[in-house]
C-alpha cells in the first residue's frame, strides 16, 4: 500500500523540479535574450511630453557603432512614440540638448527599456526592464540639483561666458570675469569627482556608470586648459597636439558623442582663423591616430561639398582610406554621388513672367559652361557681387562660359521690379526659382548659405556644386582648365 501510494509524491516532485528547471531556464533565457539584444528602446511616456520636445526644439544625439553621429529631433508631424537605437556596443550615450541651452548626457545599455516622462519640465528617464538606480539613469540632471542647485553646473557657466565674448562683434574686457568663472569651473570639477566616488561607493549608482561620467568630466578638465581666460582666445593647434597624442583605440571617450561634438567644436575654431581658406586633411595630422582619423572624416565631410566633383574624387581617393572605417568613407561617397546623379528639377519665370524649366535652359545653353549664381534680395553679399559677375560674364562670354542669375527668394512679387533695380534684367539668363521648396536638387544641395556658385559644363552636367566666387583668384584656376 505504502508502495503504491507513494508514487503519486514522487510524480509531484518530479514535476515540480521539471517545471522549476523550467522556470529557471526561462528566467535564463530572458536574461540572455536582454544582454544579446542589439537595440535600445526609447518610449515617450505619452503626447505631452512628445509637444514638450517639439516646442523645445529639442534633439537626442548618439554616436552609431560606426562612429557616425545621429540626430533625433521631434521637429516633423510624426506622432511615433517609441524610438529605437540599433547597437552591438555594451553601452551607448546618448545627449540631450534644446532652445534653453540644457543639455544633459545620459548612459544606456545595451538591450534597455527606457520610459521618458518630465520631471519639473526637464527630461527624465527610467529604465524599464532592468535595476537601476534613478541616479543611474539621470545623473547629471540630479547632479545639477543637488550638487550645484542650478540648471547649469560651473562649467557650462565658463564656456558660455566664453562664446558670448567669442561671438560679440564689440570686444568687451571680461577678463576678470573669465579669470573667476574659470577657476570655478576647475575647482567644481574636484567637488564633482568626489560626489561621484560617494555615490559608488554608497551603492547608488554603479561602477560603470561612475566611470563613464568620470572620464567625461576628466576630459572636460583637460580640454579647459586651452581657453585662455586673461584672453579669452582658445588654442585649436594646442588642443588638436595634445589629443592626437593622448587619445587612443582603448580611449574611454573615444565612442561617445560628446567627444564627438568636441572634434566639430575643434574644427570650426581651427577654420575659424582663415574662414576662406581651404583646409588640407593631412593638415590636421597624417598619422594613424584614432582622433587623427576622425578629424580627418569631420574636415573631409565639411570641405567635400565646397571642391569640384573631379578635386572631390581625388580627396576621397587619397584619403578614404585614411578613416576610422570602411562606413564613413562610404557616408562620403555617397553624398557626391547622390547629388551627382540628381536631376535640376528646378521650375523657373524670367523676365515678362516667361515660364520654363532649368532643364530646357540647359538645353538652350548647350556648348557653353554655365556659372550659375544663387542669390536673394535680401541678401546683401549677393547683391555686393553683382559687378564682379557681371564682368565675368563679360570677359568670357566668347570664350564659352555665361553668367546666370537664379533667385531663390520666396516672394516673387516684386522680382522683375528687384533684377532691374540692380542691372541684372537679362531676358535670358536671369530667372527666379518658383518650386524652391519642391525641388529636389535644392534640398541635395543644402542652399540655406548663400550667394552659391554651382557650375555646369557644355552638356548640362554639374562639375561644381560650390564654385569660388566671381572675385576670387581659385575661380581663375578652375575656369582656366576648362576654357
Amino acid at each position: 500500500m505504502r508502495r503504491i501510494n507513494s508514487i503519486p509524491w514522487v510524480l509531484i516532485v518530479l514535476l515540480v523540479l521539471f517545471f522549476s528547471a523550467c522556470g529557471r531556464n526561462q528566467e535564463v533565457k530572458d536574461q540572455d535574450e536582454q544582454e544579446n539584444s542589439a537595440e535600445i528602446v526609447l518610449v515617450l511616456k505619452d503626447s505631452l511630453v512628445r509637444d514638450f520636445l517639439r516646442e523645445r526644439k529639442a534633439t537626442l544625439k548618439y554616436l552609431d557603432d560606426a562612429s557616425m553621429p545621429v540626430t533625433i529631433d521631434f521637429s516633423g508631424n510624426e506622432n511615433n512614440l517609441v524610438l529605437s537605437i540599433d547597437t552591438q556596443r555594451e553601452a551607448v550615450d546618448l545627449m540631450y540638448t534644446d532652445n534653453s541651452q540644457t543639455e544633459y548626457n545620459y548612459l544606456l545599455a545595451k538591450g534597455d527599456s527606457i520610459l521618458i516622462s518630465l520631471d519639473e519640465r526637464r527630461p527624465w528617464l527610467k529604465t524599464l526592464n532592468s535595476e537601476r538606480s534613478v541616479y543611474d539613469d539621470n545623473l547629471e540632471l540630479l547632479r545639477n540639483r543637488e550638487l550645484y542647485h542650478s540648471t547649469y553646473t560651473p562649467l557650462q557657466d565658463f564656456h558660455f561666458l566664453w562664446q558670448a565674448n567669442f561671438d560679440s562683434p564689440t570686444p568687451v574686457d571680461l577678463s576678470e570675469e573669465r579669470i573667476k568663472s574659470r577657476k570655478k569651473a576647475l575647482e567644481s570639477g574636484e567637488k564633482e569627482l568626489f560626489w561621484l566616488d560617494s555615490l559608488k561607493n554608497t551603492g547608488l549608482i554603479a561602477e560603470r556608470t561612475a566611470s563613464f561620467y568620470k572620464a567625461k568630466l576628466r576630459f572636460e578638465l583637460d580640454h579647459l586648459h586651452f581657453f585662455s581666460a586673461e584672453k579669452g582666445v582658445y588654442d585649436p593647434g594646442g588642443a588638436l597636439d595634445h589629443f592626437t597624442a593622448s587619445v587612443t583605440d582603448s580611449s574611454e571617450y573615444l565612442q561617445t558623442i560628446y567627444f564627438d561634438e568636441f572634434s566639430d567644436f575643434l574644427l570650426a575654431q581651427i577654420k575659424a582663423k582663415d574662414r576662406n581658406e581651404l583646409l588640407l586633411p593631412d593638415s590636421l595630422g597624417s598619422g594613424p591616430s584614432p582622433f587623427s582619423k576622425r578629424m580627418r572624416f569631420k574636415l573631409l565631410e565639411e570641405s567635400l561639398p565646397r571642391l569640384s566633383f573631379q578635386e572631390a574624387d581625388k580627396w576621397l581617393k587619397s584619403y578614404g582610406n585614411q578613416l576610422e572605417n570602411k562606413v564613413q568613407a562610404d557616408f562620403l561617397k555617397a553624398r557626391i554621388n547622390t547629388l551627382k546623379k540628381e536631376r535640376p528639377d528646378m521650375e523657373l519665370m524670367g523676365l515678362g513672367n516667361r515660364l520654363m524649366s532649368f532643364e530646357e535652359l540647359l538645353h538652350q545653353k548647350r556648348d557653353n559652361y554655365l556659372y550659375v549664381d544663387l542669390w536673394a534680395a535680401w541678401c546683401i553679399p549677393c547683391i555686393k557681387a553683382f559687378p564682379a559677375l557681371r564682368n565675368l560674364h563679360e570677359l568670357n562670354k566668347d570664350r564659352g562660359l555665361e553668367v546666370i542669375h537664379l533667385s531663390v527668394d520666396k516672394n516673387h512679387k516684386f522680382w522683375e521690379q528687384v533684377v532691374r533695380k540692380h542691372e541684372i534684367a537679362f531676358p535670358d539668363r536671369s530667372f527666379t526659382v518658383l518650386n524652391l521648396d519642391e525641388s529636389s536638387f535644392l534640398d541635395q544641395l543644402d542652399v540655406a548659405f548663400i550667394p552659391r556658385y554651382l557650375l555646369f559644363d557644355p552638356k548640362g552636367k554639374l562639375i561644381h556644386p560650390n564654385a569660388p566666387a566671381p572675385e576670387q583668384e581659385e575661380l581663375k584656376g578652375i575656369l582656366g582648365e576648362f576654357l
